[in-house]
């Protein structure tokens, strides 16, 4: 088979230590709120995550062959599918899943920021339990796969093929030159970032733990809250602001932010990507505030403007919150989502979607394509931001996208198939592979996945997981040309 088992063994053993670790905050927080049970559980699994590791890492022999691509699609592939499944033993243990099932699916969704829950009522859950809910989306957002690579180089492992797994897009984009470096600040950002909205949303009432849990699923865009009512349980303009303008961050591209902290605010300013992103933001909610004003449903005043450009941000990075008064919408504004919901945020950060760097390129191959109809002698190349995109570039969006909406059409068949409605099971595939979560369905916000049965979960938990590795890493796995033993790359 000419795979690196060995090097793809010792990148796990790192991924258990990791995972070890990543436990023990939901350990703490269960003896904060004396939750004896998961302070158990949490340090059972800690120590024995952790065990399996080092045992990994002290048996397994290091490997002197080159990481290949193939190699690197099979990492990321394992390692999602080991962090799902860790991460619903505290689901299973906690007796609050109901079954395994269910436990693995809520684990997924967190982990690939979907926010898609099968919880009726999450506030009946333990502190711990909802603190490693909304801790594996942070650590999901960040890119699971992506810690490891700061010590790969060590290993004498090329982090840059596994990075090309990861994300799989059109453009993988470095902050530093070294990928380890590139690793440490994105880290740096995403906590910065993630830190500041906890303190600004202390500020604005929140607890402790309320501020650094929202915080979490604000910043790796995945919506999961602590209260049945989502963000309508603050009610306070304030918090929708902050909210807001951190979803906006987490929608842009993390060298964009790299550079911001650089303070390379021309560059920022020529970020074409963002332009557009800010555009499509701007025009959606201006569109959505005119019709709610003329129709009655919202006041001409700040909060409800603050409410409609919060629902704009909330679909557009794919986070996914909702207040409830958007279940008595009229249809326009829904759709107007709907469309955002396709797009999603933009290249290189933890947004879910097509992605706006793919939506602008397709708008330029359509704009090329009815030119060279007009003028059919006429050279016209593309280009996005002053930069040229090769026919390359063009062809891999164009694919993307037509498989992107082949999947979404196939799930709402197979959905439909198994006795879903319609509309249900299109906006249900939509949100799982746009890892977008339940929140602003046609069908209502509050829609619970726990209505499905377990195979539709299980495809759906698939489908977050494409989502999340932008369908290539997942799609090649049951592609038979992977497996073939003569492919040498």
């Amino acid at each position: 088979m000419n795979l690196n088992f060995r090097g793809i063994s010792r990148v796990i053993a790192i991924l258990f230590h990791m995972l070890g670790v990543a436990m023990l905050p939901s350990a703490l927080v269960g003896f904060i709120y004396c939750e004896t049970k998961m302070t158990i559980v949490f340090i059972a699994l800690g120590a024995a995550l952790f065990l399996i590791g080092k045992l990994m890492w002290r048996f397994i022999e290091p490997s002197m062959v080159m990481f290949k691509i193939r190699d690197g699609l099979l990492v990321v592939f394992f390692c999602w599918i080991i962090c799902g499944l860790v991460g619903a033993l505290p689901y299973i243990f906690s007796d609050c899943a109901g079954s395994v099932v269910n436990a693995v699916f809520e684990s997924y969704s967190g982990f690939t920021t979907t926010g898609a829950t099968i919880f009726s009522d999450v506030e009946i859950l333990p502190h711990s339990l909802l603190f490693w809910r909304s801790f594996s989306q942070w650590l999901g957002g960040f890119g699971v796969v992506l810690i490891p690579i700061a010590v790969l180089p060590r290993l004498g492992i090329e982090g840059s093929v596994i990075v090309r797994a990861e994300m799989s897009g059109t453009l993988v984009n470095r902050v530093a030159p070294k990928l380890s470096d590139t690793a440490r600040r994105m880290f740096f950002i995403f906590s910065f970032w993630t830190l500041l909205e906890a303190v600004l949303l202390m500020i604005g009432g929140l607890s402790l733990f309320d501020a650094l849990t929202h915080s979490f699923t604000t910043m790796s865009t995945g919506g999961f809250t602590n209260y049945n009512d989502n963000l309508g349980h603050f009610g306070s303009t304030y918090v929708y602001c902050v909210f807001s303008f951190f979803m906006l961050i987490a929608g842009i591209d993390v060298t964009t932010q790299a550079k911001l902290f650089a303070g390379k605010i021309m560059e920022v300013v020529k970020d074409a990507e963002l332009r557009y992103y800010l555009f499509f933001f701007a025009a959606a909610t201006a569109l959505i505030v005119i019709y709610l004003t003329a129709s009655g449903y919202e006041a001409p005043t700040f909060r409800g403007f603050a409410k409609s450009a919060f629902h704009v941000l909330s679909t557009l990075s794919t986070a996914g919150f909702y207040e409830a008064e958007f279940d008595f919408w009229p249809l326009f504004p829904k759709m107007i989502l709907l469309l955002l919901m396709f797009m999603g945020g933009c290249i290189s950060s933890t947004s879910g979607g097509i992605k706006v760097f793919r939506v602008i390129v397709f708008l330029k191959l359509i704009k090329r394509g009815v030119l060279v109809r007009l003028h059919p002698s006429a050279v016209v190349d593309m280009k996005v931001g002053g930069k040229k995109i090769s026919s390359s570039v063009g062809s891999a969006v164009t694919g993307f996208i037509f498989l992107y909406v082949a999947l979404v059409a196939l799930g709402t068949a197979l959905l439909t198939l198994s006795g879903v409605d319609n509309p249900t099971s299109f906006v249900s595939v939509l949100a799982c592979i746009g890892n977008i979560g339940p929140a602003l369905s046609i069908g209502g916000s509050s829609m619970q996945y726990s209505i499905f049965s377990d195979p539709i979960k299980l495809l759906l938990c698939l489908y977050m997981l494409a989502g999340r590795l932008e369908l290539t890493a997942v799609i090649v796995m049951f592609s038979r040309h992977f497996w073939n033993p003569d492919l040498s790359r």
